[in-house]
């Protein structure tokens, strides 16, 4: 059983695990247990920075999220695992996260995919087009949840 579950580890799965274990010594924090699921497709593995603060100028995203593994393993309390989850289910307050391997549950999930394509069974919230983005054919998940839907759903394109 997992506090956080963070799918993807990419900047943003990154930031949310690092924050998240860098405060392993408070009290809110004590004892808590982060697991970052991804399976290896970042975005940020195709990238190059030249704006971004506080790293090399030039740094390839290979190198940025290699530096971001490495700063993760100083914190006891974050996995990280490398495969593809497929199926997201809340039975009562918790989650059940199935992977193409396994299974892990936790009280918090947060998605930190980006827009990366991708397949995931969730059958609690609503998936909606997302207009205000270059690439065609986005889609986000609803902030709303008295917007959620209870019927089964397949996030058919990028999220």
């Amino acid at each position: 059983m997992y506090d956080v579950l963070i799918i993807g580890a990419g900047a943003a799965g990154y930031g949310c695990a690092l924050t998240l274990a860098s405060n392993e010594k408070k009290d809110w924090a004590k004892d808590k247990k982060y697991l970052m699921i991804d399976d290896g497709d970042s975005d940020i593995l195709k990238a190059r920075f030249y704006n971004l603060a506080g790293v090399d100028f030039g740094i390839g995203g290979d190198e940025l999220l290699s530096k971001m593994e490495n700063q993760i393993k100083n914190y006891k309390s974050c996995e990280l695992i490398n495969d593809r989850v497929v199926k997201i289910e809340k039975i009562d307050d918790i989650f059940n996260i199935s992977t193409l391997n396994g299974s892990f549950k936790t009280k918090i999930v947060v998605i930190a995919t980006g827009m990366h394509k991708f397949d995931i069974e969730c059958d609690f919230t609503e998936i909606l087009p997302h207009e205000d983005v270059l690439k065609p054919n986005l889609y986000y998940k609803s902030h709303n949840p008295t917007q959620c839907k209870t019927n089964k759903m397949r996030i058919p394109s990028y999220w």
